[in-house]
């Protein structure tokens, strides 16, 4: 939805003082399974309709493309592994690791 409205030629703005979170799941084993979910309905999502996986950069930024080639996600997953194990980052990493396991071998 967002890139739909900024094609439409409106801004997605952060007001001050507002707070909009997804919350973490309570358990390790929440996490995950919420890992491969994810994961695997990327890969899905990706043989299905590729013209629906849209590139979700970090962080705020005004500008960005939208859709970006396979390589370069791969690419910002690997590097994201690295920065995990190198900041010790470790749920993060476990994290990144059962999405990519389950977005090579979903099983759908």
């Amino acid at each position: 939805m967002r890139h739909r409205v900024r094609q439409a030629g409106y801004r997605i703005i952060c007001v001050p003082g507002v707070w909009h979170y997804h919350p973490m799941p309570s358990t390790l084993k929440a996490l995950l399974r919420m890992a491969w979910r994810n994961g695997a309905a990327s890969a899905y999502a990706r043989r299905h309709f590729p013209e629906t996986v849209l590139y979700n950069p970090e962080g705020h930024v005004g500008e960005f493309k939208a859709q970006v080639p396979l390589a370069y996600r791969v690419l910002r997953h690997a590097a994201g592994l690295a920065r995990d194990v190198v900041t010790g980052r470790w749920y993060g990493l476990l994290y990144r690791t059962i999405y990519g396991i389950a977005a090579l071998f979903p099983r759908r």
